[in-house]
């Protein structure tokens, strides 16, 4: 095997390094550092291939960090929306069935309009112990 063919074969082996790991050579494993080290002092494509690879890893640290910026803000203003949820009075919700529906509507029981009548005298006037807790 001739030198320009051995050189080319480390070139091939230092691309494929570089696209695992990146140009950041303290993520490489040591046994690879030291096996390219004089390959990137001394070939001018080997330098070029790290430069280049360094310039990729600069600009995917900045996506990186954009969406990180992006989640984080979101993340934000999920957490203000449920803090402003959380001090909202919730409506309130019956549980209700298809079945219990179907009768109610068809007249098939009697505790319907009480019931709605029990509902609004409920917030109709505030009870002590929410009374206690209202804001003021």
């Amino acid at each position: 095997m001739s030198t320009q063919d051995r050189q080319s074969e480390e070139i091939r082996a230092l691309e494929r390094l570089l696209e695992v790991y990146g140009a950041d050579r303290t993520r490489w494993p040591a046994r690879e550092r030291l096996q390219f080290a004089s390959l990137i002092a001394n070939n001018p494509a080997a330098q070029r291939l790290v430069a280049e690879t360094a310039a990729l890893d600069r600009l995917l640290d900045q996506v990186s960090t954009e969406n990180e910026e992006r989640e984080r803000a979101l993340s934000e203003r999920i957490m203000a929306a449920a803090r402003v949820q959380q001090h909202e009075p919730d409506r309130v919700q019956e549980p209700a069935s298809a079945a219990s529906r179907g009768s109610a509507s068809r007249g098939g029981g009697s505790s319907g309009p009480r019931r709605r009548r029990e509902r609004a005298s409920a917030f109709a006037s505030p009870s002590p112990s929410s009374a206690a807790c209202a804001p003021g």
